[in-house]
């Protein structure tokens, strides 16, 4: 069955010509353009357009929540999607206050426990902090085996995911 929607859900926008700009004009090059967009970013999107080559742009100027079941946890927001779309879901997510654990690996740790969320994503791009001092990323909780076995794990369970950026 055909897809009846292509939805593309960009957690942590940053800015229009960031990732939500380089994610549509990604899909649009391939022939296969979203029929909307839903930003998550809560401080907006400057210069974000209302539609972007026929795919209305919904900017939310809000921030999400991980794991609480509530109205900001994006797996909820997630429910407003159905198994016949196709979703390309975004989650990059981090402050300059972040040490330690940061919200992506909580992320992707409720989204596994959840199945009927899982269900409804077919391409995840998401971008995993790992200990890097070359990189000034010093998250001691995670090494970059354990970033590169989670997307090898997931690709092993049929989801296509990328490294973000």
């Amino acid at each position: 069955m055909p897809a009846r929607r292509r939805i593309l859900v960009d957690v942590g926008g940053n800015q229009w010509l960031g990732s939500p700009k380089a994610l549509l004009d990604h899909y649009l090059a391939a022939g296969a353009p979203f029929d909307e967009a839903h930003i998550f970013e809560p401080n907006g999107l400057d210069g974000a357009p209302s539609t972007y080559y026929n795919t209305t742009i919904h900017v939310h100027r809000t921030a999400v929540d991980v794991g609480t079941r509530d109205e900001n946890d994006i797996l909820q927001w997630l429910q407003n999607t159905a198994r016949e779309d196709f979703v390309a879901l975004k989650f990059d997510v981090d402050n300059d206050f972040s040490l330690g654990p940061t919200m992506e690996w909580g992320f992707l740790a409720d989204l596994l426990r959840r199945p009927e969320a899982l269900a409804l994503v077919d391409e995840l791009f998401v971008e995993l902090h790992f200990y890097a001092p070359s990189l000034r990323w010093v998250h001691p909780t995670h090494s970059m085996k354990q970033a590169f076995d989670v997307l090898r794990q997931l690709r092993a369970c049929g989801l296509p995911v990328h490294a973000w950026p």
